[in-house]
């Protein structure tokens, strides 16, 4: 996706969407194939009863198990916030991988490539997405709301004070994926205290990025704007209410329209210099640059 040519067929899927991330993130390129003894170009491989035969039957699944042990010991897993796979690879990706049974050309079902499994497995809090599915504005979005919060989270220090920063500054965020999540992870918090911190930490972590993965809806948004707009109320004049309340039921019938809502708000947070929503990640939560 980096434009490296090791393909089964010597060839490269150089990706701009990704190469777009290059100012802001320190890629760590791997190639399993290439990495576990396999030229380029090679014979193309299959997942077959969980193991992992190329076209001339060759079991590459022993080198596969070892190359992964070696990843798991080599790379500095507290310093990866992320990770992009290449769509339908039998080694890497994330799903609608062929799965076959032995002795059969025929696919029985679609799954994810060995490496991706494991990686999934063994660092489930990684924010991770299907390379294909980079090239959708929505889905990019989320991944890199994902990437850039979990970089937040893993890159500050285990205190109580910074885990309570942090859900007020990501309360907004979590709102948007799903508010009885965000209910219960504001539970934990006010549950933690110095002699339960780190059991604190993993479990909000884990509840965190799976609320985060979830997608949001039209409604979800409408309703966290209508919380923030709910900060507003004392600046704003009785047409310029009358206007955003307008706008609000206009967005419950044409959804397209809510980009502009959220926008106009945005503006009105800074303009009257509402703190407590410009402390917030909601607005920004990864770099401008990378809206697309």
């Amino acid at each position: 996706m980096l434009g490296n040519k090791v393909r089964y067929n010597g060839g490269h899927t150089k990706s701009d969407s990704l190469l777009a991330l290059e100012p802001f993130v320190n890629f760590i390129p791997i190639c399993p194939e290439v990495d576990m003894g396999m030229p380029v170009p090679r014979k193309t491989l299959r997942v077959v009863e969980g193991e992992l035969i190329d076209s001339e039957e060759v079991n590459w699944t022993a080198k596969a198990k070892a190359k992964f042990h070696e990843y798991k010991l080599e790379i500095d897993w507290d310093n990866i916030h992320g990770m992009i796979l290449m769509k339908k690879s039998p080694s890497c990706g994330l799903e609608r991988v062929k799965q076959y049974q032995k002795g059969s050309k025929q696919h029985l079902e679609m799954g994810q490539g060995y490496f991706a499994k494991r990686l999934r497995e063994n660092f489930p809090h990684i924010p991770y997405l299907d390379s294909g599915r980079l090239e959708s504005k929505s889905l990019r979005n989320n991944f890199l709301i994902q990437l850039f919060s979990y970089y937040r989270f893993r890159k500050t220090p285990q205190t109580v004070a910074f885990l309570q920063e942090f859900h007020k500054a990501h309360k907004y965020l979590l709102m948007d994926k799903s508010q009885i999540g965000l209910t219960k992870l504001g539970q934990l918090v006010a549950g933690a205290r110095k002699d339960n911190l780190h059991e604190s930490f993993e479990a909000y972590l884990e509840g965190f990025m799976e609320n985060m993965r979830k997608v949001d809806t039209s409604k979800k948004k409408l309703n966290t704007l209508y919380h923030l707009m709910g900060y507003l109320k004392k600046d704003l004049p009785k047409d310029d209410k009358e206007f955003l309340l307008k706008l609000f039921e206009e967005c419950r019938a044409n959804q397209s329209r809510l980009a502009e809502l959220e926008k106009l708000i945005h503006f009105l947070v800074n303009k009257f210099k509402v703190n407590y929503l410009l402390d917030q990640n909601y607005f920004e939560p990864y770099p401008v640059e990378l809206r697309s």
